[in-house]
């Protein structure tokens, strides 16, 4: 009878995550993550129903730690700050923060970003920046605060912009935010 294994899908799933985490997308293989759990390559093979799930997994992972840093942030303020969130995790995860970015996952990215979004945007609503918006304004100022710390996020995780420190990131989130709240005219 074959030794008992000593892993689970869910390690399969934390190792692959690792590898993503550590190395990038491309260094994702059943070899990557039976190195990472010090085991033979058989033994993934059995646990895997595809990679295609196991990629899906690891994505889900990614964005979950993502909605993490955004749900956790605070500014100087102690409100959510949900957009410095994003940015830092562009900074600290460059190799994650990159994988949303693989062609290859389009359809799942999809799914996973519109509910981070949706997240996002009921998070920002106790901000006292919204308190005196309407609707439609405060749905401008979601859309031009999503674009803005985007860019930013994308700047920095190339290492374009790397010298910022969480302070200086956090204090051009906050000057952004406070110029689109102040050019909404009713």
């Amino acid at each position: 009878m074959p030794p008992k294994q000593k892993f689970t899908k869910e390690d399969i799933v934390e190792a692959a995550f690792n590898v993503v985490r550590e190395q990038g997308w491309e260094a994702l293989s059943q070899r990557s993550i039976a190195k990472k759990l010090n085991a033979s390559i058989g033994p993934i093979y059995s646990y895997l129903k595809s990679m295609t799930n196991l990629e899906e997994a690891v994505i889900e992972k990614a964005y979950e730690l993502l909605l993490q840093y955004m749900l956790t942030a605070r500014g100087e303020d102690g409100f959510a700050y949900p957009s410095f969130g994003y940015v830092l995790f562009a900074k600290n995860e460059k190799k994650l923060f990159k994988c949303f970015f693989n062609e290859k996952h389009t359809e799942i990215h999809k799914k996973y970003a519109q509910r981070l979004w949706e997240t996002l945007r009921e998070a920002v609503k106790t901000s006292p920046d919204y308190s005196r918006l309407s609707d439609r304004q405060r749905e401008g100022l979601h859309k031009n605060i999503v674009i803005f710390c985007y860019g930013l996020a994308i700047l920095i995780n190339i290492s374009f912009y790397d010298q910022f420190t969480d302070e200086e990131i956090a204090s051009l989130i906050a000057d952004a935010k406070r110029m689109f709240v102040d050019g909404f005219k009713d």
